[in-house]
C-alpha cells in the first residue's frame, strides 16, 4: 500500500504524484499486479485534489515491457478506471495502433521514450505519429540526453510536438 498519507503529500510542495502500475502480459505467471496500490494512490490524491502521473507498463515473467496493442490497452484501460490524470505508455509495436489506445481512454496520454533511433528523422517521425494518432506528449530521456546535440534535437521535438514535422 502508499507509504504516505494525503497530509503528507500536500505538505510536500509536489505537483503531481508520479507511479509506475505493473500489469502482467495476460499469460504471464509474474505477480506484477499493482492494480490496488494505484487505486489507493489515486483515492488519495483526490483528496487532496493532486494529479497523478502513471507510468503503466504490461510486463512478461522475465519483468521485459510488452508492446502488444492489447496488452497495452488493457493496462492503460485499469489505469484509467482508477482514476488517473495522465498515462505514460509505450507505444504499441504497429504505432498506427496508438489511436485505438488513445481513444480509449478519457485521459492525457504521454509516449515513453524506449532506445534512441539512429537517425534523428526518425525519432522526429515517431513523435509525429504519436501526435497524430493522439498522443498529449512525449518522454523521452536517453534519446535526447544521449544525441550529439541534445539542444538540437529537443528543439526539433518540441517543434513536432507543438506543430508537426513541416
Amino acid at each position: 500500500m502508499c507509504n504516505c498519507n494525503a497530509d503528507e503529500i500536500a505538505r510536500s510542495g509536489a505537483d503531481a504524484v508520479t507511479c509506475f502500475f505493473l500489469v502482467n502480459e495476460p499469460d504471464a505467471a509474474r505477480v506484477a499486479d499493482h492494480r490496488a496500490h494505484l487505486a489507493e494512490i489515486t483515492r488519495i490524491c483526490r483528496q487532496i485534489g493532486y494529479p497523478v502521473i502513471v507510468e503503466a507498463l504490461v510486463v512478461d515473467d522475465q519483468g521485459h515491457t510488452v508492446r502488444k496493442t492489447r496488452d497495452i490497452l488493457r493496462a492503460a484501460r485499469l489505469a484509467a478506471e482508477l482514476g488517473v490524470s495522465v498515462l505514460k505508455i509505450d507505444s504499441p509495436l504497429e504505432i498506427a495502433d496508438l489511436e485505438v489506445v488513445v481513444g480509449s481512454v478519457n485521459v492525457l496520454v504521454c509516449i515513453r521514450g524506449g532506445t534512441p533511433r539512429d537517425k534523428e528523422v526518425d525519432t522526429l517521425a515517431d513523435v509525429d505519429a504519436y501526435m497524430q494518432a493522439g498522443a498529449r506528449g512525449i518522454v523521452y530521456g536517453r534519446s535526447i540526453f544521449q544525441a550529439v546535440d541534445p539542444a538540437h534535437i529537443l528543439s526539433n521535438i518540441h517543434r513536432v510536438v507543438h506543430g508537426g514535422i513541416a
